[in-house]
This record gives C-alpha cells, structure tokens and sequence, in this order.
C-alpha cells in the first residue's frame, strides 16, 4: 500500500535540519526531495469501480521543493513526518498529499480492473501558513496541462478540480510557485479520487498500448505471466519473435536458418523457454529460446533444428505443441516422392522431437508421421493446421485434407502416443467433412471434448465450430458469420480457446467486399459463445467484435487460414494479434 511504502522512501530521503533561523528560507536554504519507483514496481492502478482514493495507489514518481512529500498531512518542514494534519479554510482533510511548490505526483492510469473516467481533489495553500504562500496547481494527461488553478495564495477559497480523464493513461500533479519564490508555498491535494467504472464486455481497452492497440502483430502468439506478449513472425525471410512487454514497449530477435525462412506457430513450455516452428527453405524448421529471448543452445544445434523429411516440394511446419514431458509436437505438410506418372501431393506430416531437439524414435518411424488420405492416383493437399495433446498423451490433430476429386475436405484425427491412428476415435482415428471446408484450429475441454473450428463454402464462406465427444462423435455444431450472409464474403475461423467458465472464444477473419458496401479488406474478428455454441449476446454486439485490424494469410492457404492469436490473460481480458495487436475486455 502506498502509505505505508513510500512513508519509508520519505524518512529515507528526508535531509539535515536546515540552520536556526525565523525564516525557513533565508540564506537561499533549499531542502528539495525526489522519489521514482524503483524498477518492476511500476505498476498500474488497483482500480475498481466507484471512487479510488490515490492514497492507496502506487506513484510512478514524485519531487518537492522543500522536504518530502506527505502523506494526510501537510507540507510542515524539511523533516518527514513533521506537517500537522491537512486544512484548508478551517477544514480538515482525513486524506491527501501535503506539497510544497516544485512538487509533482505521477500516477498510470493503466488501471487493472477498470478505466479512469474522472479526477477530482479539493485544492488550496494549507492553513499552516496563514494568509502567506503562492502557488498554481496544474494537472497535466499525458504529458499535456489540462487543468490550470491561476495563483492561489493562502487567502484564497479552497478550489475543485473534477477532470475528465477518460482514455488517459498517465495522471501527473503538478504545484509551480506562481513565479515569486516559494516562501511558504504549503500546496493540499486533499481528497484526491479517480473515478471508474467496468466497460461492457467486448470494448477496445484503451489502456493497453495506445489507446487499445500495438503496432505489433504476427503469425502466432502466447502469453507470459505478467502480462507480456510472446509473437512470431517472419521478416526478411527470418524467424522473428516479439515481445511486447505490459508496459508496452517491444524487443525482438531474428534467427536465420539460412533459408528463406518463415515462422508459423509457437508454443511456451513451463519452464518459460518458447519453441517457435516454420520452414527453412522446403524442410521443416524449429528453433527455442530462452526466457531473455536468447536461442537456447541445448536445442538442436545452437538453438535450431532443420528436418528434411525428404520432400519433393513444400514441406512447413504449421502448429506445435509441447507435452507435459518436455516432447515437442509439429505438425503441416510434406511433399513425398511418388511412382513415376503419379501425381505429387502434399502429405500431412507429424514429427516429434525430445526435448533436446532430436527426433524421438518412439513416435511413428523415426519420429515422423506422414498420412495420405487419398489413393496415390488421386492428387491432394493434406495438411494439418493444429495440434493439442491430450493428458493421456494422445495428439489430436485438425487440418484439412482434400477430397477425392477435388475440394478441400475440413480433417480431423487422432493419433496415439506413438504416432499409430487411434482407431478408438470415430472407428477409424479419423474424421473428413464435407467438400470446401477445412479446420484450422483446436481446443480441448475438461472432459475430453473436442472443439474445432474453420471455414465451409465456396463462393461465400461461414465460419464452422463443431464439438466431439473423446470417441469422435460429433455433439454440437454451429456456423458463424460476421457479416451479412452476401455473395462474395468470407467468415472464417482460425482461433479458438476455452475459458474456465465453459464459454468458448472463437476468432478469425471478415471480408466484406466493396460491392457489398466492406472495405475489401479481411479484418480480424472475435466472438464469444456459451457452452451450448450459442451467442453470448452480453459479449460485444451481440455476442461478436469487429476489430479492424487487418490479417495476414497462411501463404499455402489463402483466404481459408488467416494468422494470428486470440489469448485470454488471467485477469479475463481478451487480445487478439493479428498484423497489429488489440486487447478487450472480458
């Protein structure tokens, strides 16, 4: 609590007594007094709705022109500890800050359960001084003034300040000496309050990065504790991961394979370390860092894997998670040497590696999977887009796989723990919807159901989200479209995650064209839904949000697999990472 923290900064950066003397201020004495907190104790408000007393807050930073700052007491002198309790025109305050001119407070108004609507405090020279001292009382946003008092002396009524500090992020207080000295300059902020309240579920938070959103974005995302951003992306044909802090600032690191490389998916194990997988080139590709973002040199060679599963052609990792016991699971597509006047074809491809990064020899045929779902004489494209493990450590995977003849064909699979099918799951460990639709991605509930999501349509798409019992057979399913059901539109879903109250989050992307009155422009969009599949009509309009950030494309999968993230943070709140980042609340 701020009272108790920083009266213990007070009394440790209080001065030495100043000389006797009837004027304080004689001989050009000066007693001035600063304070920042100290790194990792920036943090934002505790804020709830209804009023919050800035008492309990914690100060970003602080300076006084004569001793320290003090707390529900006035300014007194040099020593901390030493005002008399705050009164301005016969008054008496319970709680505030007692100043002298050269002072100022800053605060963040990132507020953690809440955003700041409004800033008030009773203002004025404390009574200690009698009629003396000149000061002005400024509070500045953002770094720009917002509210000036003029010059008040000790003569002067007490004044209120009620500002509003809607889409704000830093308050800072600030007492000048109205430019005649500071004799006597005794500055009360009595009673200062940050107003709040809790936005509907589904609005922009404006106060994650600016005004609710980063430039930031990329392929894939994770969360750390804390509150920072894990992102991969690709630039200049390198694997590039992203940090963006909860303070909003960003580092990054680029790792070369010597490819051209591109990053798809990434994954965070408990210990903190990330794996971020990809392509070098047309061979599978897996690199894993470090909490401080370093390559961690017990992967692979240097940090990094390449695998060649002896492909023809393309050959990507697409989705990767990590099991309990530290194996990593990757899973995409491969293109396999076929009989001379054969058609080649993508195969779906699963490769498991230890933890060392070496292939685990336990799993399939030498740590790789290759299924072909179609006979050779059939050209296809079978790739997998998702991946989870189950506790069991059987893997469930969801792509798509193309139908005989043509059409993509959405894909859903299971497969033991040592890559075999599980013949378990829908009789044969395997799934295929109809033509023109896909999977794109996976999320496993409590009690072993599965919930996919993806696309289905030709010349205009919906959004697909169907529930599986653990042995295949399918409990619910509903379509999802963002915008209007028009020749032309395309509603997709690539994301989907399951809160701990049973509601599940599905996003993607919207694409309405400009004959249809859109912006011709694929944007990303979220919703939310009950555990029955339906809307949640008390989350955004009803039950969906549009954001406007745009979205990148899978380059194998077109309008079908747009990229990004939608991850929810412990406290609720919702961010999406598309080519920038946003975040909502719950």
């Amino acid at each position: 609590m701020l009272s108790s923290s920083v009266f213990l900064l007070l009394t440790a950066c209080s001065q030495s007594s100043p000389p006797a003397a009837s004027d304080p201020y004689a001989n050009g004495a000066s007693y001035s007094w600063a304070y920042t907190a100290p790194a990792g104790r920036l943090s934002a408000l505790s804020l709830t709705p209804g009023e919050n007393n800035l008492y309990f807050e914690p100060i970003l930073a602080a300076r006084n022109g004569w001793g320290p700052i003090e707390i529900d007491r006035s300014n007194g002198e040099q020593a901390p500890g030493d005002g008399r309790p705050l009164t301005l025109n016969g008054k008496t305050y319970a709680r505030g800050f007692g100043t002298h001119a050269g002072s100022e407070l800053r605060y963040s108004l990132r507020g953690t359960g809440a955003v700041c609507t409004r800033f008030t405090a009773d203002i004025g020279v404390d009574d200690e001084v009698g009629n003396r001292g000149s000061v002005v009382f400024q509070v500045y946003l953002d770094g720009v003034k917002a509210y000036d008092s003029g010059t008040i002396t000790g003569a002067s009524a007490t004044r209120q300040v009620n500002l509003d500090i809607r889409n704000r992020q830093e308050l800072r207080l600030v007492v000048t000496d109205a430019g005649n000295g500071k004799s006597s300059d005794h500055a009360d902020w009595a009673v200062p309050k940050v107003f709040c309240e809790r936005p509907a579920s589904g609005r922009l938070d404006t106060t994650f990065g600016s005004s609710g959103r980063a430039d930031v974005g990329g392929s894939d995302a994770v969360l750390e504790p804390g509150g920072a951003v894990l992102i991969s992306d690709t630039a200049g044909g390198d694997f590039v991961l992203k940090r963006l802090a909860a303070d909003g600032t960003v580092r990054q690191v680029t790792t070369d394979f010597g490819g051209p490389d591109a990053a798809y998916a990434i994954a965070r194990q408990p210990d903190g370390k990330v794996v971020v997988v990809g392509q070098s080139g047309n061979n599978f590709a897996a690199a894993r860092y470090n909490p401080d973002l370093t390559l961690d040199t017990g992967f692979g060679t240097g940090g990094k894997v390449i695998t060649d599963l002896g492909s023809l052609g393309l050959e990507a990792a697409y989705a990767v998670a990590v099991q309990g016991d530290g194996r990593i699971v990757a899973a995409g597509t491969t293109v396999q040497p076929v009989p001379e006047g054969t058609p080649s074809s993508n195969d779906l491809a699963v490769v498991r590696y230890n933890a060392n990064g070496t292939l685990d020899s336990t799993f399939g045929t030498g740590g790789v999977v290759v299924q072909r779902f179609d006979p050779p004489s059939d050209y296809s494209v079978d790739e997998a887009r998702a991946v989870a493990v189950q506790p069991d450590g059987r893997i469930v995977i969801a792509g798509k796989a193309d139908a005989s003849g043509g059409g993509r064909s959405r894909l859903l699979m299971r497969l033991n723990a040592n890559g075999a099918p599980d013949t378990t799951f829908a009789g044969s460990g395997l799934i295929r919807g109809d033509i023109y639709s896909i999977f794109n991605d996976v999320a496993l509930e409590p009690d072993g159901d599965i919930v996919v999501v993806g696309y289905e349509g030709r010349y205009f798409g919906n959004g697909v989200v169907q529930r599986y019992g653990p042995g295949g057979a399918l409990q619910d399913e509903t379509q999802l479209q963002f915008t209007a059901d028009l020749f032309g539109n395309q509603n997709v879903l690539s994301d989907v995650l399951v809160q701990p109250d049973g509601k599940i989050l599905v996003g993607g992307a919207a694409y309405t064209p400009p004959a249809n009155g859109g912006t011709g422009l694929n944007e990303y969009a979220f919703a939310r839904l009950n555990s029955s599949l339906s809307l949640d009509t008390s989350f955004g309009t009803g039950g969906k949000v549009l954001t406007g950030l745009g979205v990148a494309l899978l380059p194998s999968g077109g309008e079908e697999t747009p990229l990004g993230a939608l991850l929810r943070q412990s406290d609720g709140k919702i961010v999406v990472v598309a080519t920038q980042s946003a975040r909502y609340w719950p």
